[in-house]
Parts: C-alpha cells; structure tokens; sequence
C-alpha cells in the first residue's frame, strides 16, 4: 500500500508543477504528465501481476476453466487500455473519441463476457430444475 501513497503524492505533485509550468512552458508541462503517468502506470502493473498470479492459482486450485479465466484477463485488459485511451483522448482536448472509445470498451466486454452469462444462465436453470 506504501507504493499506492507514494503513487498518489507523485500525481498530485505533477499536478502542481503542471498547472504551474502550463503558463510559461507547457512543452515541459506535458512531459512531466506523461512521465508522472508512466511512473504511476509501472506501480499500478505490479499491483496487476500480483492479480495474475492469483488469478491462475485460483483458477487451477478450483479447476475453473481456462476459458473463464482467459475471458477474465481479456476483459481486464480491454477495460484498463480502453480507461487509458479514453482519458488520453479527454486530455488531448477531443472528449468525444474519449467517451467512443469507453462505449466500445464496455461494448467489447459484455461481448466477451456472453460465455460467462450463458454458463451462469445454464446453472440457474440446473439448480430450478433440480427444486
């Protein structure tokens, strides 16, 4: 959790600078924002991997399927790419490609989320018709 803090003081210390740099030399403003994001984004990776090894060991130790498990980290990833892209694009000015691209995210994972509904949908109708 220390990185989590440490993480949060780096943002809010590029914030300042930034919006004090913005003025004079905002060149210098937009690096220290894309620095402080990719410095932030390696904390939130290793907090990720640590997700990802959890994730196998649940789903070996439960025998969950590999498909469930693969759908899982897909859908991660196309959240957390389609956050990032979206934010970029609402920073760049251009907040209608950000709201598209958080559309087609979310419309990407219920689409790869449907086995999981159909698996659920499945066990519902077992256990009614076990009753």
């Amino acid at each position: 959790m220390a990185d989590f803090w440490k993480a949060a003081a780096l943002i809010l210390m590029a914030v300042i600078l930034g919006v004090t740099l913005e003025k004079a030399e905002k060149d210098i403003a937009v690096v220290l924002t894309i620095a402080a994001c990719c410095a932030v984004l390696a904390v939130a990776f290793r907090y990720l991997s640590e997700i990802t090894v959890f994730l196998w060991e649940l789903g070996n130790s439960v025998s969950l399927e590999n498909p469930i498990i693969n759908i899982l980290f897909k859908v991660t990833g196309i959240r957390l790419v389609s956050e990032i892209t979206g934010v970029i694009c609402s920073d760049a000015g251009n907040h209608s490609l950000g709201k598209v691209m958080s559309i087609l995210g979310n419309t990407v994972t219920i689409f790869l989320s449907l086995p999981i509904y159909e698996a659920f949908l499945t066990m519902i109708r077992n256990i009614m018709g076990m009753l």
